[in-house]
């Protein structure tokens, strides 16, 4: 399965999903016009991802920004990597935001309500 590499843009975030080493990462903003066109050929090779996983996969999300599309189309990454993690893989969920911005924390507890495995929350100096 080939990686994906996508560069950020005032809008998007970047992307770095490394399917030979289990490493995924979300970097930057991410207030796409259409998220749901953006992220669904990432959910959909997470998923094809999720058929044949590595034994432990690493997901780092450090975003500064996202809105309420992007939290939905988050919930299907989230939902194919609680799938993994029933299926009794490892999965390491770092969630960096910085720590004077309290919503962005609150974001990743939104999303730890939602899957059984335990998202580390990192807070980062600004």
């Amino acid at each position: 399965m080939d990686n994906i590499c996508i560069a950020a843009t005032k809008r998007t975030p970047e992307i770095n999903f490394d399917f030979e080493n289990g490493t995924f990462e979300i970097k930057g903003y991410s207030m796409p016009e259409n998220s749901d066109k953006f992220y669904i050929g990432l959910i959909e090779r997470l998923s094809e991802y999720a058929a044949n996983p590595l034994p432990e996969t690493n997901f780092i999300i450090n975003l500064l920004y996202y809105n309420s599309s992007t939290a939905r189309s988050f919930q299907g990454m989230f939902q194919a990597l609680n799938k993994l993690h029933v299926s009794g893989k490892q999965i390491t969920v770092k969630w960096l935001y910085e720590e004077d911005d309290p919503e962005m924390r609150d974001g990743a507890k939104d999303f730890q309500s939602l899957v059984d495995f335990h998202i580390e929350m990192i807070p980062v100096a600004v």
